[in-house]
C-alpha cells in the first residue's frame, strides 16, 4: 500500500518538475539552468524526507 502511494508521489514531483522545466524554458535560458539545478535539489530534498 505504502510503496503504490510513494511511487505516485514520485510520477507526482516528476511531472510537476517537467512542468517547471518548461515555464522556466519559455524564461531566459540561464535562468532555466540554475532553475533546473534548483528544482533538482528540491525533488531530492522531499523524496529523502519521505524515506
Amino acid at each position: 500500500m505504502y510503496k503504490k502511494y510513494e511511487k505516485r508521489q514520485k510520477i507526482f514531483l516528476l511531472e510537476n518538475l517537467q512542468k517547471n522545466n518548461l515555464s522556466a524554458k519559455k524564461k531566459k535560458k540561464k535562468t532555466k539552468h540554475l532553475f533546473n539545478i534548483k528544482s533538482d535539489i528540491m525533488l531530492v530534498l522531499v523524496y529523502k524526507k519521505q524515506t
